[in-house]
């Protein structure tokens, strides 16, 4: 899945008009002809402002109808103003991303005149800003933003303490520092980006965590690449294969291989949301079946279908063997018969030319007289004669019959024999190619196949961006770095052992490396411990506990392993024109050891992928065992592999801070449960929030929540977690920030988003 361009996913918008900004609907009713070149670019280029930032370009998107109540419910009319105005602001902040977009800026290039679309104007902006649509990232910044908590006169700061800088605690906490919160965040390494994680030694770079960006329409990545200096790198997705013994594996052959794998996942989806796949596999329930196992019943089943068909040509064979049999042996007695009836045609022409011979003989008046007797005689010897000669004909032409039937059968059994069906579905070498590519989905969801769900493993595939796969040759780390510049108060080497949380705010207790424990009194906590640490330690680290809800969630949901072992040479020995190769071993347990080698950055370093079960037990082993297992990898293909000038192995599964790689929708699991995971929880005067479909008190959330496992749009991404940090923020200052300016109380927009009976509230995606 990381190895492929997704050039076909490009979204095309069309269709839709620029309406004016104020008026009746009658003014918006013109058709697309009466518009010029101009009003069609301006129409494209304000859809691709929408599509970029992920919104929808001719509506409004369903957090933005909460948030403006008046404007869903308004005229076709008002509405259209509305996403115009949104359209215009978004394509104004991507023009020029290095700066802050401000309202009178805006204001400005919409040439607005009646207070009405200055207001509209001025609220849109405010939502935007708030939810991470404008002013995000690294930018200039020029003025006090629409909404601030920061200090006013008497009011003090809101504090924040994020927990976790990875990119969705970076990206929360730039997005609050903005808005004028006192952030503090707290992280246990020593460095930032968390499974973001690059290698750099003199020209070496190489990431050990996160590496790909899977494509750029629609990413917010997007906007982040123009505002920092990051190198862009279009993956080639050219992967030759080779076998245990380094022997290139015909591409073609391959080919064929993939496309089977992809006909057994699109077969288990159509069972499995179609015809149920329960069912016909005789289980009672499909949401406890893994797609491994659905997958394998499949290739049982074909196996089974191709020793039917190989009976069923067998059969075949022995009904046209009998066949021919009989007719040979017909043939054999028609050629008695044939050899009877000539015998007798002969043996009566004999006698016929015997009688002839006789009667000329005798020329005396005897023969005369008995002339009558022999013209009658003759005429019987004439119709015998030709009556064995008819026998004889006919005996003839049933041998050809014959003949001619016992030569179609032969014909038959000849294309039979020369084209019989397999006995197995698979061979031996094509199982191993198929190994190879179900190691392959195991690393794109960082969990073996016999772990993911059936029915929802795949749940996000619809969120996914346009364009190619694309990697960092300055390394990932560039990114969180620059989200990380400026930050008034970020502490590494700093663990938090405790958050206690209330009605009023939270207080945590943290230790920082060689101190004793210390604790600090925040508004509000932003939590983005990845989900391995939660499922670790949720029950030490909340007091009061959390909900069981967000507990039944945490542990429903996947937390995989990815692991990678780093080899920097001093020069190349494999052909540096390629980015990706593969390596497919006999062993079906060990298909996800080494089974990819990357190659992308400008220095000749390897990354060799581990993935599935081999993923756990590579851990296991030391760094020189696993090294060594590497190039011998290598040294099968290339004949021998250098020692490496500096080598790094991996361990996500045993790193503390992290205890995986990423998100994955496991057996009995569904993307409800990163829904679950992306909800606040509030203090509440009794257990009501305990109850996923309990009316909450309405008490602002003080404990929040984000990460890659908070988004169920875009899970296991760099981009998931980006857009999980600015969703927080903008539900922090939904609760605790200004209105939007027209009069609506937006304290209230999302306090109810404790529970998951509130679901979408203050979304971002």
């Amino acid at each position: 899945m990381d190895m492929s361009d997704d050039d076909s996913a490009a979204i095309s918008h069309t269709g839709s008009e620029d309406p004016e900004i104020s008026g009746d609907e009658d003014q918006h009713a013109g058709g697309s002809s009466s518009r010029g070149p101009a009003d069609e670019n301006q129409t494209s280029r304000l859809e691709s402002a929408a599509f970029q930032l992920h919104l929808p370009h001719s509506e409004l998107s369903d957090n933005e109808a909460e948030h403006f109540p008046d404007v869903s419910t308004g005229s076709a009319a008002t509405r259209r103003a509305f996403v115009y105005i949104r359209n215009r602001i978004l394509a104004a902040w991507l023009d020029a991303p290095l700066k802050q977009l401000t309202l009178a800026e805006a204001q400005k290039q919409l040439e607005l005149t009646s207070d009405a679309d200055k207001e509209l104007c001025h609220r849109i902006l405010v939502f935007l800003e708030r939810h991470g649509f404008v002013n995000f990232g690294v930018f200039e910044r020029l003025e006090r933003p629409l909404t601030w908590l920061g200090n006013d006169g008497d009011k003090q700061p809101f504090r924040v303490l994020v927990i976790g800088a990875g990119i969705a605690g970076l990206a929360a906490a730039r997005q609050l520092e903005y808005f004028g919160c006192q952030v503090t965040v707290l992280e246990a390494r020593s460095r930032v980006g968390g499974r973001i994680c690059t290698f750099r030694k003199g020209p070496y770079i190489g990431d050990l965590g996160a590496m790909v960006i899977t494509g750029l329409g629609g990413n917010p990545l997007t906007v982040c690449s123009k505002q920092i200096d990051i190198e862009l790198f279009k993956l080639k997705t050219k992967c030759p294969l080779f076998d245990d013994t380094g022997v290139l594996i015909d591409s073609e052959r391959d080919a064929v291989i993939e496309r089977e794998f992809n006909r057994l996942l699109e077969a288990a989806a159509y069972l499995t949301h179609e015809r149920r796949i329960e069912e016909t596999a005789g289980r009672p329930d499909c949401e406890k079946m893994s797609l491994g196992q659905a997958v394998d019943l499949l290739v049982q089943m074909q196996e089974q279908r191709c020793r039917e068909q190989q009976l069923v040509h067998l059969q075949k064979m022995l009904d046209l063997q009998d066949s021919l049999a009989s007719i040979l042996k017909d043939m054999e007695t028609a050629k008695t018969e044939i050899a009877r009836r000539h015998a007798a045609w002969l043996a009566q022409d004999a006698a016929a030319a015997a009688g002839g011979d006789s009667a000329s003989s005798g020329a005396d008046a005897a023969a005369a007289a008995s002339a009558s007797s022999d013209s009658s005689n003759a005429f019987l010897q004439l119709f015998d004669r030709r009556s064995k000669q008819r026998d004889l004909s006919q005996a003839l032409l049933e041998f050809q019959r014959l003949k001619a039937k016992g030569e179609e059968l032969q014909d038959s059994l000849d294309a039979l024999d020369a084209e019989p069906p397999s006995g197995v579905y698979l061979g031996p070498s094509d199982s191993h190619i198929l190994n190879w590519h179900k190691a392959n989905l195991e690393f794109a969801n960082a969990a073996p196949l016999d772990k993911l769900s059936l029915r929802h493993w795949d749940q996000d595939d619809e969120n996914e961006f346009s364009g190619p796969h694309l990697t960092v040759r300055n390394g990932y780390s560039c990114l969180p770095l620059a989200l990380a510049e400026g930050l008034n108060d970020l502490r590494l080497d700093t663990s938090v052992q405790r958050i206690e949380w209330d009605a009023e705010g939270a207080t945590v207790t943290f230790k920082r490396t060689g101190e004793d424990p210390a604790t600090q009194r925040a508004d509000a906590v932003i939590c983005t411990l990845p989900l391995g640490v939660l499922k670790h330690q949720h029950e030490d680290l909340f007091s009061p506990p959390l909900p069981e809800w967000k507990i039944d969630s945490i542990n429903r949901l996947g937390y995989g392993v990815l692991n990678k072992v780093l080899l920097a040479f001093d020069k190349y020995f494999w052909d540096p024109q390629l980015n990706l190769f593969g390596y497919v071993p006999n062993s079906v347990d060990g298909r996800g050891e080494f089974f990819l080698f990357w190659s992308v950055y400008k220095a000749p370093v390897l990354l060799a992928l581990v993935s599935g079960e081999s993923a756990e037990l590579i851990e296991k082993a030391s760094d020189e065992a696993i090294v060594e297992r590497a190039l011998s990898v290598l040294g099968k293909i290339f004949g021998s592999a250098p020692t490496p000038k500096h080598s790094v192995v991996t361990r996500w599964r045993s790193d503390p801070y992290s205890r995986g790689s990423y998100s994955y929708v496991a057996v009995g699991a569904s993307g409800d449960d990163y829904d679950a995971l992306s909800r606040p929880v509030a203090a509440t005067p009794d257990a009501a929030d305990a109850d996923a479909g309990a009316a909450v008190a309405r008490l602002p959330a003080r404990l929040l929540f984000a990460g890659e496992h908070t988004n169920r749009q875009y899970p296991a991404t760099v981009h998931g977690a980006l857009l999980s940090g600015f969703r927080e923020a903008g539900r922090l200052c939904d609760l605790f920030g200004n209105s939007f300016g027209s009069g609506e109380d937006v304290s209230a927009v999302g306090a109810g988003s404790a529970a998951p009976a509130a679901a979408g509230t203050g979304s971002a995606e």
